[in-house]
């Protein structure tokens, strides 16, 4: 092989030291669908991934304003109100005053946000399928007890815990 071939062959990425930490594959793994699935809602169905989010939320949850679907989502809130303002847009969701606060308004799906949850929901399930074919079913099952053990963790804390470990001491000439 030539001097010049050899300079060119691709150098293996270093790993960042947290990429063994389970939050980075999570995040990782997130991200990666997310990037895999926001061109095709774009573009077939000229929704972004957090108007998905908000009209399947509403489809399955019923009404909510802004504050509820930010919470239950777990985003901010101004993600949320620019989601809501383009499906009122579309006609896929409705919005209406809320009775209780008169500073917040109330998010209802229409007919027209339903059909369209339903044309993409069997497609966000083979989707599904195809990335938990990855797995036997007992990875499946195990995976998702798992996961839910985390989620319960996380809800219930607010928080990980760091252990009572100290950092390690650097020396007198290591930078921070």
């Amino acid at each position: 092989m030539s001097a010049r071939r050899a300079a060119k062959a691709p150098v293996p990425l270093a790993q960042p030291e947290t990429a063994k930490f389970i939050t980075y594959k999570i995040g990782q793994l997130a991200k990666l669908f997310d990037r895999s699935l926001m061109p095709w809602l774009s573009e077939r169905y000229d929704l972004s991934l957090a108007e998905w989010r908000a009209l399947t939320f509403l489809y399955t949850s019923g009404p909510g304003t802004v504050r509820e679907l930010a919470n239950r989502l777990r985003v901010d809130r101004a993600e949320v109100s620019r989601a809501c303002a383009e499906l009122v847009r579309h006609g896929h969701v409705k919005r209406s005053a809320d009775p209780y606060d008169a500073r917040s308004a109330v998010f209802e799906i229409t007919a027209s946000g339903r059909a369209l949850h339903d044309r993409i929901l069997p497609l966000r399930e083979a989707v599904q399928d195809d990335l938990v074919g990855a797995l036997t079913p007992h990875e499946h099952q195990v995976l998702l007890r798992a996961l839910d053990k985390l989620m319960d963790t996380m809800l219930n804390t607010g928080r990980p815990r760091p252990t009572k470990r100290k950092a390690p001491r650097r020396s007198a000439g290591e930078k921070r």
